[in-house]
């Protein structure tokens, strides 16, 4: 009978696991062993688990027959273990700290009692991870909570060490690029993002516009390098968002925040053109949040609510922007019996902003538009303890968005002065974007103790998931008109077509294996083996697109060279795969119609921008004989079926060290080497000859190319680059305190050197943007010009912490000091006169007149300070908080001006200078009631 029954269940589990997947998980265990003080495993020991973060008053097991326990399925928090053996002394270890994810590991040494009393022992609280290479970083409740912020999850994420918004790990991808939405898109697109483990990254561009709302945070944990093979989906990071669940214990909390005009200083910049441009009417965001049990120790929620409102205008303008974004969050956790807990979630988190669309001060109203966003995200899951040595783990989860633009005058095309980017006319484009993403999950975790003479972890994982990005757009009044003065002439150009209506559908299978293996006392070897089969198909479109068969090797060790969870040296080998992006695919998806860009020169001359004489300018630049260039959308780009996904090689070696009961540090080198670049490459034959010119404002004499034939890109290929290459070096600095209900904090350092040869942003080349040929034009094959990465930042320096002192007095902080990102001059080759003007039959890059990097941005300082205040009430707390953003007032160079001709209004040059800054100093009024 007992046979039967696990057949039965093993059965079960290959059932879900045809329909499941291997996932970051947003629970925590506990393991360990009971030894006496000779290192002899003591089995029948009890150890009893408390906590505020369980679903019971307690949990209870005994250590097996090595004197191995474990706890599985643990919410993130805080726990004590009460160890006890009949005969020995009784041994408690205080403060053990579960993050999400993480396996925390316990050593207990017992002693026989010497009196008839038992005698309590307070451990020690191991901080280093001796189990995996993994390097991980989790940012625990206390500092989410606490440290001032946008209130906004990727302000958590950007304190980890080597990551910020536009990149993780050298590994760079611009968030504007996801188009509609931009002002809530999140994240590097080389990442991937979750909400409680469900997989909330863009099918079409990666990043994420999942914001749950701030209170609901329990935890955020990020996983990159030496990643097993659990993990996938990115070459970056892995962020997992963990939200808060519901205990025995009722707890709430209300609060509310506030910036104002008033509450901004001085601008950073005593130069008019860096005068800050934008008004706050106002910044503000109520919430409140409740969870407890509906059953005690049965059945527990946690729901919360907000609302939160943004009203802004440039100052030289009358327009306001609104932005209203109410938020929702409810979640369920039923505790059927100590084996078995069910969980489900529901976040919805929509926006609307209206005005939106005036991308600078000198934008009309008439541009403007509505966006709408709509987003939520849900999931049910199943923990089951098959027994003291097996687990497993089932989630069905997905997510839906849509974002709509509703133009304020729809049907009339946008016109933007070049000489001062001064925009009329109506919207550029109307659109609607979409996506999905739905998936089934599972994993079997199985822990066999001397097996093959060494101690398992075996784990088993499977998924499939099916997502889907489309988009529909269109030029408003059928097209786009744009001026650029160039000596007595003015350059008019006009774009029509471009229009799109495609759907991309992505399923994929995945399934891993890995193995987690205690070899001795001192060495741990982990094995992993990861298996993904993506692909592509779309909308009006028979077969796939595209498909892959990969493979991801995960190798991995660490030593623990005394023995005692306090010195750790680790290495890890691993590859990693991006994850499929509709939008990589762009190109090659149906559904898009050609783009046609004409150019006419006119004498300089005055133009009333009205919405007629825009649409007339528009019909006569777009004349039959002003036709320049055709990009061929209609038409798919085919795909070499020999094309591999894009990825990275990882090595890493790391050394930790735990330094008392409340500190460790952390030492890691880190080397990434990029491979399966994309590029849209024509298969017809150019030929090139060189001449020399030198440009009249760096007085520099550069070799540009002349291409000398009239062979048409006509048939054109996305397939693999093989002359694209990255490479990354990191040598990177931890430094992490144990949180405490008085102090946490996290200090890093990282030292980053990257190289590239790819031409443009210099950003990771996941989508691919028609390079026509870059690999035989000498002008960027040959041109040394190109090494360089953009994002780059050399040196960064991170700090966030928060310390709670006597009185109710809490002092927190974040802050961040990065050198600044390489960059050279560069001009539109329409800035080089005709005759002269580099010609390329599709396409006009930006031309380099100096090394990529033979410039850098100054160092950049952001730091923002919290001073709180807490009352206490009877059994609740009031507290008054003052945030401080951007402290020093300092300039942030987000972006340097690379054009050698730009001036500032008065006339002086503003080339190396900032284009965009770090607003200033401003603050923000916060109350929290808590109970």
């Amino acid at each position: 009978m007992k046979y039967q029954k696990t057949l039965s269940l093993f059965a079960l589990v290959l059932i879900f696991s045809v329909l499941g997947y291997g996932q970051v998980r947003e629970k925590g265990e506990i393991s360990g062993t009971v030894t006496d003080e000779q290192g002899a495993a003591l089995p029948g020991a009890q150890i009893v688990l408390t906590g505020a973060n369980l679903f019971q008053k307690s949990l209870a097991t005994t250590s097996d027959a090595n004197g191995v326990f474990r706890f599985v399925f643990l919410n993130p928090g805080t726990y004590s273990a009460e160890i006890s053996l009949q005969g020995f002394d009784t041994v408690r270890f205080s403060s053990i700290l579960v993050g999400a994810g993480r396996a925390t590991s316990i050593q207990a040494k017992i002693v026989p009692s010497k009196q008839q009393k038992e005698v309590t022992v307070v451990a020690k609280t191991v901080l280093v991870e001796t189990k995996t290479p993994q390097i991980s970083v989790n940012f625990e409740n206390v500092l989410v909570q606490n440290v001032p912020n946008s209130r906004n999850f990727i302000d958590i994420v950007n304190a980890a060490p080597a990551i910020n918004d536009n990149d993780a790990y050298g590994e760079a991808g611009n968030v504007s690029w996801g188009g509609g939405g931009v002002y809530l898109a999140r994240g590097s697109m080389t990442s991937t993002f979750k909400i409680n483990s469900v997989d909330v990254s863009n099918p079409a561009y990666g990043m994420t516009y999942v914001n749950p709302l701030y209170e609901t945070i329990e935890e955020v944990q990020i996983t990159s390098i030496g990643a097993s093979a659990e993990y996938g989906n990115f070459v970056g990071a892995s962020v997992n968002i963990v939200t808060k669940s519901g205990t025995n214990e009722f707890h709430g909390a209300l609060s509310g925040n506030y910036t104002g005009n008033f509450l901004y200083a001085t601008n950073i910049s005593q130069h008019p053109d860096y005068e800050y441009q934008i008004d706050w009417g106002y910044n503000s965001e109520v919430a409140a949040i409740l969870s407890g049990p509906i059953i005690k120790e049965k059945l527990f929620f946690s729901i919360a609510g907000g609302f939160a409102g943004l009203k802004t205008k440039y100052k030289t303008g009358e327009t306001w922007e609104t932005q209203n974004r109410p938020r929702t969050y409810g979640k369920l956790d039923y505790r059927m019996n100590n084996a078995n807990t069910f969980s489900m979630m529901l976040n919805v988190n929509p926006s609307n902003h209206k005005n939106y669309g005036l991308w600078g001060p000198l934008y009309s109203l008439s541009t403007a538009f509505t966006e709408n966003l709509a987003m939520n995200a849900i999931y049910a899951s199943w923990n089951s303890v098959l027994s003291s040595k097996s687990y497993i783990y089932v989630k069905f989860a997905g997510y839906k968005d849509h974002i709509n633009w509703d133009p304020t005058n729809p049907g009339i095309p946008q016109y933007v002065d070049g000489s001062n980017y001064a925009a009329y006319g109506g919207s550029q484009v109307e659109r609607k974007i979409f996506s999905s993403r739905w998936s089934i999950n599972s994993q079997l975790s199985y822990y066999a103790d001397e097996f093959l003479g060494m101690n398992h972890e075996f784990k088993l994982g499977v998924e499939y998931d099916r997502a889907q990005a489309g988009e529909q757009k269109e030029y408003s009044g059928g097209g786009y008109l744009y001026s650029v003065p160039s000596g007595d002439t003015t350059i008019w150009q006009g774009f029509t077509g471009g229009g799109l209506n495609n759907l991309g559908i992505i399923k994929t299978p995945r399934a891993y294996i890995q193995d987690n293996m205690k070899v001795n006392k001192h060495l741990y070897l982990n094995l992993g083996l990861r298996y993904e089969r993506p692909a592509l198909s779309a909308r009006f479109f028979s077969g796939d697109v595209v498909k892959f068969n990969v493979l991801s090797p995960r190798l991995g060790f660490s030593y623990d060279i005394k023995g005692d969870a306090t010195t750790v040296i680790r290495g890890s080998f691993g590859i990693y795969y991006n994850q499929v992006l509709t939008g990589t695919y762009y190109y090659c998806l149906p559904g898009n119609d050609d783009k046609s860009v004409y150019l006419l020169e006119l004498p300089t001359g005055s133009f009333d921008p009205t919405a007629q004489n825009i649409q007339d300018r528009l019909d006569l630049v777009t004349q039959p004989q002003n036709l320049v260039s055709v990009y061929s959308y209609g038409t798919p780009v085919p795909v070499d079926p020999n094309l591999k996904l894009n990825g990275t090689t990882v090595f890493s070696m790391g050394f930790a060290r735990q330094l008392g009961n409340n500190f460790a540090v952390e030492v890691n080198y880190i080397y990434k080497k990029g491979m399966n670049r994309y590029q849209i490459k024509s298969l017809a034959q150019h030929t090139y000859v060189p001449y020399e010119w030198t440009d009249p404002w760096i007085g520099d004499t550069i070799t540009l190319w002349q291409q000398t034939d009239s062979n048409a890109d006509d048939q054109l290929l996305f397939a693999n680059s093989t002359w694209q290459k990255t490479q990354h070096h990191f040598i990177e600095f931890i430094l992490r305190k144990n949180p405490t209900n008085k102090w946490a904090m996290m200090f890093s350092y990282v030292y980053q050197n990257s190289k590239s040869n790819m031409p443009g942003l210099g950003s990771n080349d996941i989508f691919g943007f028609p390079d026509y040929n870059v690999d035989t034009d000498p002008q960027y094959f040959q041109n040394p010009l190109q090494w360089g990465r953009q994002w780059m930042h050399a040196h960064q320096f991170k700090w966030i912490t928060t310390y709670f002192g006597p009185w109710g007095i809490n002092l927190s902080g974040d802050f961040h000091v990065m050198s600044g990102q390489p960059w050279a001059p560069e001009i539109s080759p329409y800035y080089i006169p005709e005759e002269s003007r580099p010609y390329r039959s599709i396409g006009s890059p930006s031309i380099l007149l100096e090394q990529r990097g033979s410039h850098g941005s100054p160092l950049s300082a952001i730091m923002n300070v919290r001073i709180g205040k807490a009352f206490k009430i009877r059994a609740t707390t009031l507290e008054f908080q003052f945030d401080i953003f951007n402290a020093l007032n300092g300039k942030y160079y987000y972006r340097v001006i690379t054009q050698p001709w730009r001036v500032y209004s008065d006339g002086t040059s503003a080339y190396g200078q900032p284009s965009s800054l770090f607003s200033p100093r401003n603050s923000r009024i916060n109350v929290t009631w808590r109970f």
